[in-house]
């Protein structure tokens, strides 16, 4: 009964963020499905955490002045950051053994991708002068694998917001607020890194621009360096992996 109500109440939200023009047709499929798998099978209090991580994430551009920036979530972009919290919460429901550790793998990694993006929206408005993690060289704003103060705050702030809703609203104790909270930036830390050394890299066959994007000005970019398999999807993936595995090994 509680799937078929999560069906029906993530149906409603994705059918009102496919209309704002936040999602894609695919993007709308995949948020019903982490949607309905969050709160028919948790209930509304880990559902709280999921809705405030998507609807700031997609409405932050836009409160930021960065509306022309901003575009719908596919399917891909919305598995990438659903996909390791929804697994969290089958392992709570499937494992009560290890329940209390999978909701702190849910929040650690709903930490993560909030902040990365607040880091990213927030870095790319207030950043003064980006610079990659690994070799210090300035870049553009919006360079995967950069961090700025301003970043660095907006992921403080984002991962903190998470932790501190799971704290309120599922009950988390003040360590393991701070445990998920540090997951968390840890696996933003693990984003940046990914994406100064691994990450894809391609080049538009038309403008000729450097971009992360396998597809620029609407044909094929070929690819120049990094791991050509992992694009800044795969990089998100594997970054709330990480929180989630550090959520997990907590113990209290």
């Amino acid at each position: 009964m509680n799937l078929v109500l999560g069906v029906l109440l993530a149906g409603g939200v994705a059918w009102g963020a496919y209309r704002m023009r936040l999602l894609t047709r695919d993007g709308a499929l995949g948020a019903v499905v982490v949607g309905a798998s969050v709160f028919g099978l948790g209930g509304w209090q880990p559902s709280l955490l999921m809705v405030v991580f998507f609807f700031t994430s997609s409405l932050l551009p836009r409160v930021l002045g960065r509306s022309g920036q901003s575009e719908r979530r596919n399917l891909w972009q919305v598995l990438a950051n659903g996909g390791m919290p929804t697994l969290a919460v089958w392992l709570a429901f499937l494992a009560p053994a290890f329940a209390e550790r999978a909701w702190l793998a849910y929040v650690a990694s709903l930490a993560c991708a909030t902040g990365d993006t607040w880091a990213t929206e927030i870095g790319i408005r207030y950043g003064r002068q980006p610079r990659l993690i690994l070799t210090g060289a300035p870049v553009p704003p919006g360079t995967s694998g950069a961090v700025s103060l301003a970043g660095t705050l907006g992921a403080l702030l984002g991962s903190g917001l998470i932790a501190g809703l799971g704290a309120l609203g599922m009950g988390l104790s003040a360590a393991q607020f701070l445990w998920a909270w540090g997951a968390g930036l840890a696996g933003v830390m693990l984003d940046s890194l990914l994406g100064a050394s691994v990450q894809a890299r391609f080049v538009c066959q038309r403008c000729q621009k450097r971009t992360e994007s396998r597809v620029h000005c609407g044909v094929p970019a070929e690819w120049h360096s990094g791991w050509r398999w992992l694009d800044n999807n795969g990089v998100n993936a594997l970054a709330t992996l990480g929180a989630a595995l550090t959520g997990f090994m907590g113990r209290f």
